[in-house]
Order: C-alpha cells, then structure tokens, then sequence
C-alpha cells in the first residue's frame, strides 16, 4: 500500500505502550503454537534422568543472560577434582599439579558448582580449572578443554616421561592469592620468592653457566636446562620464554641495579623545573641581601652612573687600573631602564635588575639539572634539583650582581653540554661548551675558566662514545683537537665587542681580562695586589661552604672517595658504555668511571687552586656553587647504592629490595636534613641581617615624605571627582620626591658602616651620600665625576668614564678627601652594640641625642657577642638558641637625623 494512500490519523490508534502489549502477546502465541506443533515430536526423543555415576568427574560450567548476546556466553569453564582423574598413582599425582601449573589449586572455586561437602571428600588433592573464550561456540572451547585435560593425563600417566619426583609444588599462585584475600598463612610458607640464583646451576647446561640467557634480536629468552644424569647428555626440556617488552637500553652513566626497570621516579620536565626554580630565585632577588661591598661599589654604582649619571667610582674601574668591565655593567643597563617604561622610580630598577638575574641564573639551573637526569642519572638529577633550590648558596648567589655569579650561570650552560659523552660525531658538544665557558671568562670572570681544565682534558684525550681502532688514535686525536682548536678560535671572537666597549669607556685599548690577571697573579711589586685586601687560612672556604651548604659539603668532598668505592661494591653500578659489533677488531674505548671522574674533578680543582691563594672571599667560590650541589647529589646516589648492596647480601633477596622503603627513606632523609639547615640559614640572613636594606627603604617611604609634608613640599597625586576605590592598595600612592631639591642637597653620611651602604639605587635623587671617618684606614671610593655638564657621544653618553676621580690608588692607601665633617651631615646611618667597646674614631651617635634623633633603628645582630649555633640559623622558637652558647644578643642599625639641622630646614618657608 502506498504511503499516499494511507488514512488521515485520527486519534484511534493504540500508544507505544499498547503496541508493546500486542507484541508480547504475539511472542506468547508463537511460544503455545510451537508446544501444540512440534512438542508431540520431540517426545520421540525423550529418556528418563539417570544421575552421573563416579566414571563422569567433569563439571562444566557456562553463562547465560536470557537470550541477550554477551562476550561471555561462549566461555567454558570446567572445574575437576584431581582425586576423580584416572591417574596411575602418586608419582602421576605430582607430574599432573607440575603440568597444570596455576591451573591447579588446594582450594575449589567457589562458583565450580560442588557442594562442601564434595569439597571435603573430593578434594585431598586439589582441584584443576580449566576455561576458554577465544573460539566462536561454547561447544567448542568446552571440547578444547576436554582435549587439554585428556592430554595432561595422558603426559602424567606416561611411564616412559619424567615423573619430576624431585622437583617441589610450586605454590607462588596460592600465596598471592591467600595475599590479596588476607587470609593469612602465607609468609609461613614462603619467605621470599625464588629468583634465578636459587635454581641449581648443575642443571643449567655448559652453554649457559650463567644466570639468565642472552637476549637475542627478537627479545626472546632461550634458556636451556639440562638434569644430571649418569654421563649422558641427555636433556628433558628446552624452555622458550617471551621477555616482557623491554625498554630502550639506558645511556646514562649511573644505572638503578633494584627495579630498573621500575617507573622511573619523578623528575620534572624543563618547563616545571624552570617555573619552579624561577619561584626561589625571584624571591632571593626581592629579599636576599647585598652579602659584599664589592657587589655595591664596583658594579651597582657604576651602572647607577651608567642610568642616573652619579656614583661612587672605585680604583678598579678608574682608566689608570681598569679591572672592571664597563662592558658587562653595561649589559644590566637593560633591565634597569626598562623599568622607566613603567614610569617606576630608580628603586624599582634595582630590583628590576636582580629579577633578570634571577630569570637568567633560573634558567641555565633548568637546563644543567635536565642534562643531569638525561646524561649521569635521573636519581642523581632529581637530588640536585632539590639541592640546588633550597641551598644557602645559590639563594645568595643567584641575584647576586658579580663577575663570579655571571661566570656560575655561564658554567651551568656549559656544562649542561660539556656532561654530553664526547663524540667525534658531535661537534654542537664542543662548539657550545667552549663559547659558555669564553662568555663567562671574558665577560665576566677570566680565573673560571679554570672549571673548564677537565673539559679540555676529556676533549683531548677522552674517547667517550667513539670506539677507535688501535691503528686510527692519531688521526682521531688531530681530529678532536683540531676541533678544539676551531671552537677556541671562535669563542675568541666574544673579545672583539668586549674589547670595544672597554676601550671607548676607558678611552684607550683596554682588555680587561688581561688586567685582572695580571694585577692578581703577574704582580711582582709587593706593595700592590690582592693580598692587601686581607688574607685567610687554607680552610676559609671548607667553613664558609659548610656554612652555605650544611650537609652537601662532605657529601661533594667525599664524591672521588665514593666513586673508588662503588668501583670495588657495585661496579655494576656504572652503565656499560656502547660497544661495537662483536665482529669488530679491537677498539679503543672509555670507561664509565672515567668519565664520571671527568664531571667530579672541577670541583676539587678549583677548590684546590683558590684554597692555595692568600686572599680569599666568598663570591670567589661561585662558580663551583652548582657543582658542590651536583657532586654531592653523586654521592648521595653512590651511597644508596651501597645500602642496596648491603641488603641484598645481608637477605639474598633482590625481588625484596625492590619493594623496600629503606633507600628511599634513607635519601629522602639527607635531602631533608639539607633542606631544614638551608631554609634555617636563609631565615637567619634576612632576619638577623637585613637592617641595612630596611632602614633605607623607611628612610625613603617614611622620613623624606615627612620632611616634604612639614616643609609644604609634599605633591600628592590627584584623582578625578568620579574615581572609586576597588582596592585596599589604591590608597598607596607613589611620593614625588623631586621636590628634595629644592633643599640644594640633603647630606646623607655614613661612618664604620660604609661597607654594607646598598647603594645609590636605594636613596632617591636629591639626597647626597658622604663618608665620615672612622676606624678604617683604607681606600674608600670616591664619586664620579659630573656627566651632567658634559656628555659624550651618542654611543656612550657617559664620557667621565675616562677621567679618574682624584686620589684613586691600587695600594689601599687612605685618601683624606674622601671624608666630611659629621657637623654637615643632615642624616648619618650607624650602628650601637650595647656589648662592644667603643672605639675613638667611632663614638655612639646612637647615644648622642642631643645632636641626633632616631629616624628609624632596626634589630641587628651582634654576632661577636652571640652562640655560634644561634647566630648561624634561625628557628621559630627562642628555646633551642639557649641550649647553644649563649643565645643571639642584638644591638640597633639606626638612621639618625641631625637635630639642629632639621630644625633649621623644617623652620623655613620653601617654595618649589
């Protein structure tokens, strides 16, 4: 019929629900036709039930889901008590539980359809399961069972066969099973598992001696077992076993022997390591504190003379000496003029500058913590990360505004290529390691190429991944060198602009790199070189790095030891490097302990040479900061390592030393103990230290406004009529301080306190700094001169860099001119220990107040008169610092304004 031709609807049909009444009543109908039709003939076939007697054992289970299609119908599960198999005795009793395997089992499933009392009286020997889904039918996969139970009664009955008498049950499946169920009995039965070393090895055949087979190309496992017999070379099995799939062969140098083949642990990519090592380095750069005078004098004030045009100039940077490189103060110009993008004042330069700093340092620790985990270890990387974020050290040095801290960050780069196993093939190796290496000699610091020694060394000399035949090691020597001598050439080209720029600042041919190795090492006039600038012992910097880096320093110290060490207890240890074809002649090749020797060795070779000079400073110890973290993370690795090796000899158990707490319990304590000892340092230093940077900060938000407001100076910035207020911030508003020149200088002084002064940077415009006598009898720098009445040309606006400020000298000799009287001073910074006697020159201006009053004081630690473990870390608790020494005692860090001064200015009227 046509649909066209269908009837209009009309509301009489019957609903869905009323269809599906009619369907089931026409399936219903189908079902009585079919018992009226064709039941009369299937009773041709019917028999009486007769009950399975004791020749019928099998019981066969399978599912059904009421006509619905499943997956699992055509399962077959058939369950047979062994006491019901037609065995021929005992000995066939045991063969047939060996064949079967997991398939046998003391306990009947629960769902095999016995009762228990079946259970009880059938099951003396167990039972055997059996099932299959792979095939189409269900008949089908019950017949293979069928054919698989018949054919191991068949192999257990025959006579002719191995009965294996000797070998025991295995009954690993049972204990797992009573494991997971927590039924308990199991740890009674087995202590451990059994591995390869408890197979006898009188049954392993003379080809295979050794424990486990070799691999072959198709990653499958031939292991041939062969029983003692009389004489004969008779065998009874030939095991194929498929090796899980394995993972790539690892090239690190240091390999995990306990679950190797484990997940590895976690070690962050590049970009989170950066993001979180960023986190630490910025927050040192916003709250550590300027730790050397050096750092303030002869680098912040010079690029504060490069931006604002004044400062002080030091006899380093005088054109009579020039030690210091105009061209690597001049690459933080950057930063510190972005900021005026943003309309901020020179404050916000400062720390403008250090967070670059802390961008740059950041990401060359990202980068050499990454070549550790892919080159040495992942355990090892993983340690030094942890290492070096938390450390004392790198928060100090990270910021830091130094030649030293510019040549650590450009050690970092370098070694994240140098820590490449040498290759003939990998020129980008070389090329790349020495460029780093040069940038961070020639810019910054030229003794740091010292670290590089090893390097060069294993450029030379080292094969790393090349296999050289006996006959080709001079051509494969003039080779490597040859490339060394070509990326030498061209890291030297860094010296072209270097050189440039330090001569157009010095207005005459300067290189730097040169001078300060010739002032520090060449110097034959005792009256001059570094020795002048105070000299320490020969354990200086074993103490200060312990100080810096707690625990990590006997770990890197000990990391040769270590290394000797694990050669002789878990030479296995080291991974194998890659060698040729078995076919090949023989071949020239490095050893794994050769070149972990060769990326420890920097460290003691710096620290040997540095510990051999009279005149020795913290910063000097930079360059290796990274390293003291990646040597003792060796160490750490090493030792851990020998804890496994321990417990495997000590339990015999391999399999139970993978799943063992101790190492990692063990690693993650040091690790801690570091952290603790880090972060308790980093406390101490910015609370018990960090007065300096705090009085400056009041002297500029709090005093000078004040000054400004009673003076009627005070320009507040104005708001339109309509403005809202959204944030408990925009109450903060930023004070015009130009106006302070309207006073024609406010003299700002300092006295003993002259080397911790942070920096013009920190003290607005209009506010002149001075020094004051005190105690001190050495070279104090003087200003630059004006490059407001004259500049230069367009390439380098500031052209006083060529002319020395008078009485600048390289012998430390006291220049009188430096000084002013402390009667002119408007403001004097100065410090009052209640502990310490006073000296003649530095009298307590503190105490004077009838001449000053206290603008602002700040705790500063005395840590002369204070216990040597409460002054070194800091806890949130006053109670432990009294159970070490004597506890910290405290004195104040003071900004002091001149009382007849103040009266005097504030008394009159000022116009701007």
């Amino acid at each position: 019929m046509d649909v066209a031709d269908f009837p209009s609807f009309e509301g009489d049909d019957a609903t869905s629900v009323g269809h599906e009444i009619l369907r089931q009543q026409r399936e219903w109908l189908g079902y009585f036709r079919k018992i009226e039709t064709e039941m009369p003939q299937l009773q041709a076939f019917r028999k009486p039930f007769v009950p399975p007697t004791s020749t019928h054992f099998i019981t066969s289970r399978s599912l059904w889901y009421g006509g619905e299609e499943h997956p699992a119908e055509k399962k077959a599960v058939v369950v047979i008590p062994v006491s019901r198999l037609p065995l021929s005795g005992l000995e066939a009793v045991h063969k047939f539980k060996l064949v079967a395997g997991p398939r046998w089992s003391t306990e009947c499933p629960k769902d095999a359809g016995f009762s228990e009392e079946e259970m009880k009286t059938l099951g003396q020997e167990g039972f055997i399961k059996i099932s299959m889904e792979e095939l189409p039918e269900q008949a089908m996969n019950l017949k293979w069972c069928s054919d698989v139970l018949d054919r191991i009664v068949s192999e257990s009955n025959n006579p002719e066969g191995e009965s294996f008498a000797d070998i025991p049950l295995d009954m690993r499946h049972i204990n797992a099973r009573r494991r997971k169920q927590r039924l308990g009995g199991h740890r009674k039965i087995q202590k451990s598992r059994p591995t390869l070393k408890d197979f006898p090895k009188e049954w392993l055949s003379t080809e295979n001696k050794t424990l486990g087979a070799p691999k072959t190309a198709s990653r499958v496992q031939h292991v041939r077992f062969a029983r003692p017999t009389n004489g004969s070379n008779e065998t009874f099995a030939n095991v194929t076993m498929k090796s899980i799939q394995e993972k790539p062969p690892m090239t690190n140098i240091l390999q995990d022997q306990v679950r190797r083949f484990a997940k590895r642990p976690w070690c962050p990519n590049f970009s989170v390591a950066l993001r979180l090592i960023l986190l630490f380095r910025v927050t040192a750069a916003v709250y550590s504190n300027i730790t050397d005078c050096d750092e303030v004098f002869n680098f912040w004030e010079p690029l504060h003379y490069l931006d604002q045009g004044s400062g002080f100039q030091t006899w380093e940077t005088s054109p009579a000496y020039s030690i210091r490189s105009w061209a690597y103060i001049a690459l933080h110009l950057l930063p510190a003029r972005a900021s005026r993008i943003f309309n901020l004042e020179k404050r916000q330069s400062f720390f403008a500058v250090r967070v670059a700093l802390a961008f740059i340092c950041s990401y060359a620790e990202a980068k050499f913590y990454r070549t550790i985990v892919e080159r040495v270890s992942d355990r090892v990387g993983r340690y030094t990360f942890f290492f070096l974020c938390f450390s004392t050290g790198m928060w100090s040095a990270s910021a830091a505004f130094l030649p030293s801290s510019f040549a650590m960050c450009c050690n970092m780069m370098a070694l994240s290529y140098a820590f490449e196993p040498p290759n003939r093939l990998n020129n980008r190796r070389t090329t790349l390691a020495v460029m780093y290496f040069a940038i961070g000699a020639i810019v910054g610091w030229p003794f740091s190429l010292a670290v590089a020694i090893p390097f060069v060394l294993e450029e030379m000399f080292v094969y790393g991944n090349d296999h050289i035949k006996l006959v080709d090691r001079q051509t494969w020597m003039m080779g490597r060198w040859a490339r060394l001598v070509q990326a030498c050439l061209t890291a030297s080209l860094i010296f072209l602009p270097v050189i440039a720029l330090d001569s157009i600042a010095y207005g005459k041919l300067t290189v730097v790199p040169w001078n300060i190795i010739k002032y520090n090492v060449l110097n034959s006039d005792p009256s001059v070189g570094p020795q002048l600038y105070g000299t320490e012992p020969w354990y200086f910097y074993i103490l200060n790095l312990i100080l810096n880096f707690n625990v990590m320093v006997p770990l890197a110290l000990a990391s040769l030891p270590a290394l000797l060490v694990t050669h002789q207890v878990d030479h296995k240890r080291l991974g194998i490097v890659p060698t040729p074809e078995s076919n090949a002649p023989a071949v020239l090749s490095s050893s794994p302990y050769t070149l972990l020797l060769v990326r420890l060795a920097p460290l003691y070779l710096w620290l040997g040479i540095l510990s051999l000079q009279p005149h020795k400073e913290e910063r000097f110890m930079f360059p290796i900061y990274p390293l003291i973290c990646f040597n003792a993370a060796v160490t750490l690795y090493l030792m851990r390592g020998w804890i496994e090796v321990a417990y495997i000899g000590i339990t015999g158990a391999p399999y139970n030393a993978s799943k063992s707490s101790i190492f990692s319990t063990f690693t993650r304590g040091v690790i801690l103990l570091a952290t603790i000892l880090s972060v308790s340092r980093i406390f101490a230093l910015s609370i018990y230290y960090h007065a300096p940077l705090d009085v400056v900060f009041n002297f500029q938000n709090t005093e000078l406004p004040r000054l400004l407001n009673v003076t009627n100076l005070l320009i507040l910035p104005k708001k339109s009529a309509d403005y809202v207020s959204t944030s408990k911030y925009d109450n903060d508003v930023q004070i015009d301080l130009s106006a302070l020149h309207t006073f024609g200088g406010i003299r700002l002084c300092v006295g003993k306190e002259w080397y911790r002064f942070p920096g013009h940077y920190l003290v607005p415009d209009g506010v002149d700094v001075e020094f004051i006598k005190s105690q001190f009898d050495g070279m104090l720098p003087g200003h630059f001169p004006d490059s407001h009445k004259t500049r230069g040309p367009w390439w380098w606006r500031r052209d006083q860099t060529k002319v020395a400020s008078p009485g600048l000298n390289d012998r430390n000799e006291e220049e009188m001119s430096r000084y002013v009287d402390v009667s002119t001073c408007d403001y004097l910074v100065d410090s009052y220990f209640p502990l310490r006697q006073t000296a003649a020159l530095e009298p307590n201006y503190v105490l004077d107040t009838a001449t000053w009053d206290k603008v602002v004081c700040v705790p500063f630690l005395d840590g002369r008169n204070s216990g040597i473990v409460s002054r070194l870390f800091w806890f949130p608790t006053s109670l432990w610092q009294k159970a070490y020494g004597s506890g910290n005692n405290f004195g104040e860090y003071c900004m002091l304004r001149h009382k007849a001064h103040a009266t005097l200015r504030e008394g009159k009227t000022w116009t701007s």
